[in-house]
């Protein structure tokens, strides 16, 4: 069976060509991507899966839409993707449920999804506790509690309904006389107290295809608050739709990048270069150059230099550690003491309390880290010290990580390696590492580099390494 997608963002180009070479159908894609795959004139249908950014953080994208159409196009991405991180939302966008009132907060109205929690927000009346309600989730959950509403609206091929008055247009739908009729379709089919949205995968059907849609929807909404007198609460009574994020590591967005080059100038490194606005315009202009015959690899190389240039010793630098729980923690910023393309040195001087992970052993305000990261690495070494000498180091096994201005972005691959005070040496959180590979968040590939660096870290640090002290020695010489 072959499914139809829809693609935005900064990967769109890339992930068309492989999901056309898969044996997806694209719809709706863009001008630009419609020149580079000569894919003709724009289709307007109504996708089985969404392909678009996730607006939190560029090196992602959110794949949302018919529960076997995401296997597929997720099984797609791991194979011919390497080294991804995929996330699943932990309750179904657009899922209905039948919901008992247990409180209200500040945040909104605490209800109860059958033995789980949700929080109603921004409710049409209120509620008393212990009151049924009908709630939809509105977005994907990746931790905490979902966010619901007590207006439900339900999604066709062409059309959306959901409570309220009145009819709404994609902007693309500009053709006044073919909204009047639409207009005065929805008043032929009597469907008082529902709202009703005309989407762009509605130009040029046929007026039979339209009311076929909005009666289902209509039929469908019938059963839903029928089902509502029938069931139990709490219980769920319309099972939405499957959403997840997909992460793209250094290594991924390298892929991208070839396949991208399939179709259409590309310089090295471009959706690392393109998740970071500054370099956008610059990101454009180079493969302009390289489109008039010049040279991709001096090109390449050139710009390259100049972010590397951008990043001056003295500057500051942020640490963007995405994890396997799907969260991006932002660790404490630091200064860079040395970078020549190659290797750069970075200190943090810390202020606060704590407990050093990994080691147990507490934060003193003055405590100094110095970490150092290896261009293509896949570890960053965290060595921490106290006025009175070593506290540790810290091997952090994460992809390699993208320099940019300013900051420093890598994925965790959760396994870890330590070395105390008194040179004890161990890896910690192998059982971690595999959870996300029963989970699914990552492949084998992930799993199976991730236990090899980890290794070679062990072995570094029992002696094949250089010395703390000779690293030191090193950075005192070069302190600015």
């Amino acid at each position: 069976m072959s499914f139809k997608v829809r693609i935005r963002g900064i990967y769109a180009t890339a992930l068309t060509k492989l999901l056309l070479d898969s044996g997806f159908d694209i719809v709706d894609p863009s001008l630009e991507v419609r020149k580079r795959l000569s894919l003709g004139d724009s289709i307007y249908d109504e996708p089985d899966v969404y392909i678009t950014h996730d607006g939190r953080d560029p090196s992602r994208i959110l794949v949302e839409g018919d529960n076997e159409a995401c296997k597929a196009l997720i099984n797609v991405l791991r194979y011919k993707v390497p080294y991804i991180a995929i996330f699943e939302s932990r309750f179904n966008p657009y899922s209905v449920y039948l919901a008992i009132v247990v409180a209200g907060t500040d945040e909104g109205i605490l209800v109860d999804l059958g033995g789980i929690y949700g929080l109603l927000v921004g409710a049409s009346r209120t509620y008393s506790i212990g009151e049924r309600v009908v709630a939809q989730v509105q977005a994907p959950c990746w931790s905490g509690m979902p966010k619901l509403s007590d207006s439900v609206t339900l999604k066709g091929r062409f059309t959306r309904l959901s409570q309220g008055f009145g009819v709404e247009f994609d902007p693309r739908i500009r053709d006044e006389c073919v909204k009047m009729d639409l207009i005065r379709l929805v008043e032929k089919l009597g469907l008082k107290g529902f709202k009703v949205y005309f989407s762009a995968s509605s130009i040029g059907r046929s007026i039979a295809d339209i009311v076929e849609d909005l009666r289902s929807l209509a039929s469908r909404y019938i059963q839903i608050y029928k089902k509502v007198g029938e069931s139990g609460a709490p219980s769920i009574v319309e099972p939405g739709v499957k959403a997840f994020l997909v992460e793209f590591t250094s290594i991924s967005k390298t892929r991208l990048d070839e396949v991208r080059g399939s179709t259409t100038p590309t310089i090295e490194g471009h959706h690392s270069f393109k998740c970071c606005k500054t370099l956008g315009v610059i990101v454009d202009f180079t493969e302009y150059l390289i489109a008039r015959g010049f040279d991709r690899k001096i090109l390449s190389d050139m710009l390259r230099g100049y972010v590397y240039r951008s990043i001056e010793v003295g500057s500051r630098i942020e640490f963007m550690h995405a994890t396997l729980t799907g969260r991006i923690l932002k660790l404490k910023p630091g200064v860079v003491r040395y970078f020549d393309g190659k290797l750069m040195i970075v200190q943090r001087v810390f202020s606060g309390k704590g407990v050093y992970d990994g080691f147990n052993i507490p934060i003193s305000p003055g405590d100094v880290c110095y970490t150092v990261i290896e261009n293509g690495s896949w570890i960053l070494r965290h060595i921490y010290l106290s006025q009175n000498g070593l506290k540790g180091e810290y091997i952090n096994i994460n992809t390699p990580p993208e320099i940019l201005p300013g900051m420093i972005r890598y994925l965790d691959l959760a396994v870890d390696v330590i070395r105390t005070s008194d040179g004890e040496v161990k890896i910690i959180d192998l059982e971690e590492l595999k959870k996300f590979l029963d989970e699914g968040v990552i492949g084998r590939d992930l799993y199976e580099i991730a236990l090899t660096k980890a290794k070679e870290a062990e072995d570094g640090l029992k002696g094949g390494w250089k010395p703390v002290d000779e690293i030191l020695r090193y950075i005192e010489s070069i302190q600015i």
